[in-house]
């Protein structure tokens, strides 16, 4: 059975799983195994992009909700699911206030353990010649900080449970009736994402509540809104379903289960692995067709003005990275904010934003079609476990058909942001924000660090464009 060990590789990622969510999966086949020092493996993910899913703000998002069970904008969409009268909605508002003081209390503690590390453990690093601070005491501190964070996570969610009770004590038994309503609410929430495949994510209710939908007479004979209704209804339960299958199959990841092993020593079972990713793709690939079929139940219900519209917003949150505002876009709108623009630059202006939407548009699908037919073929990406951000890797490499219709997109934004700013006068363009730092501005190197002996080798180095939304799809 393929086995492997890496000491310190998962401290390394503990700085990326601080901003919340989980370390990539790699399968047997995408480790190079280049060096066994110290008899333990020193393992090289060759060929492959760390993409952080739903970009930076999707990290930032994740670790909200993870430091916030419950937030004010969400008890006021269960006290409207619920139908709570004025008196009730009042309480529960106290109720949540009393909450938050404590939950402060618990984040503040968690704070404080990562500011007193980083202050414990950065001094004196600031050159080459910077002693590296003693390793067993290193050690010593990330356990029993870890022993630490277990137990204020487990007093956060107590005290999130706590809170439910007592707000279920001021409903009435119809109200109670619909609770299990509200707990599929925050499944969607809170676990929908981050998806595997595209569109897998998208809470349909959601949608359909912030879209102000037209039906479509030919195809509802009765009121449109108790058609949709009667759809999401369904869909709610089903999707609910599945996305509970899919959380099973993810609790029970390799590096998920099993003895503990510390915060310096990682296993991972190459065989194992594979099995998992197999399973959770199935289950992830069942959560994602029900949402097509009911996506399109519900486009088969609207008037032409709001299908459209609809169908555009699905597929704008089913591949988010390649239809997010692009730094083209963003030349756009603040070029065009400009008050002394002539009359001749804002032609030119809408000119080049109409060619630009229709030749983007052509690399768009390009990019969209790679994604699905690298899924097709089994390929793609796959969450794992380390914390509380979510990073993928994606195979295939810079040769794969994915990457290449990426890079066409950048090129393409990279070409036409210079297009665009060619318009501008020399002082019109001081003025203008500035395009975001290109690719490979931030450069982050994660080292296979031994806290006993102080031996370290290097595992990888990572680049993260920041100027681009980035994500699992």
């Amino acid at each position: 059975m393929a086995s492997l060990r890496t000491l310190g590789f998962v401290g390394s990622l503990a700085v990326l799983a601080g901003f919340g969510a989980a370390v990539p999966s790699a399968s047997a086949q995408d480790i190079e195994i280049v060096g066994e020092p110290m008899g333990e493996f020193v393992v090289e993910l060759s060929d492959m992009e760390f993409a952080f899913e739903g970009g930076f703000e999707g990290v930032r998002k994740r670790e909200r909700q993870r430091l916030q069970p419950v937030t004010a904008e969400e008890l006021e969409r269960y006290n409207r699911r619920l139908g709570l009268d004025t008196a009730q909605s009042v309480f529960t508002m106290e109720l949540f206030a009393e909450f938050q003081v404590r939950l402060t209390e618990l984040n503040g503690s968690e704070q404080a353990l990562d500011q007193a590390f980083m202050e414990r453990f950065s001094k004196g690093r600031g050159d080459g010649e910077a002693q590296r601070p003693d390793p067993e005491e290193m050690r010593r501190i990330i356990e029993e900080n870890e022993a630490k964070r277990a137990e204020i996570r487990a007093q956060r969610v107590a005290l999130a449970d706590a809170f439910f009770e007592d707000y279920k004590l001021i409903l009435t038994p119809a109200q109670l009736e619909e609770w299990p309503a509200i707990e599929r609410m925050r499944r969607r929430d809170r676990e929908l994402a981050p998806g595997t495949f595209p569109g897998e994510e998208i809470d349909l209710i959601a949608l359909c509540e912030q879209m102000e939908l037209g039906f479509n007479p030919e195809r509802v004979s009765e009121a449109g809104e108790a058609a949709l209704d009667e759809v999401l209804g369904r869909y709610e339960h089903e999707v609910d379903r599945l996305l509970v299958a899919r959380l099973e199959v993810g609790a029970r990841h390799p590096l998920s289960t099993g003895a503990d092993r510390g915060a310096f020593a990682i296993e991972i079972d190459g065989e194992a692995m594979e099995d998992w990713e197999s399973e959770h793709r199935e289950a992830a690939q069942r959560l994602q067709r029900a949402q097509q079929k009911y996506a399109r139940q519900i486009a088969e219900l609207l008037d032409e003005t709001s299908r459209a519209a609809f169908e555009e917003e699905v597929m704008r949150l089913s591949y988010p990275r390649v239809l997010a505002e692009s730094g083209v876009d963003r030349q756009f709108e603040a070029i065009l904010a400009l008050e002394d623009l002539d009359d001749e630059q804002k032609a030119e202006m809408e000119r080049m934003a109409s060619e630009y939407a229709k030749a983007r548009a052509r690399l768009d699908h390009a990019w969209m079609n790679a994604i699905d037919a690298e899924f097709a073929d089994g390929g793609g990406s796959s969450p794992m476990p380390a914390g509380n951000v979510q990073i993928f890797i994606a195979g295939g490499g810079s040769e794969s058909d994915v990457a290449k219709a990426r890079a066409a997109r950048r090129a393409f934004d990279r070409e036409w942001i210079d297009r665009v700013r060619g318009v501008l006068s020399p002082e019109q363009a001081e003025r203008v924000p500035a395009p975001r730092r290109p690719r490979g501005a931030f450069v982050t190197t994660f080292s296979d660090f031994d806290p006993v002996t102080g031996e370290e080798s290097e595992v990888i180095t990572i680049e993260i464009d920041e100027s681009e939304s980035s994500g699992g799809n």
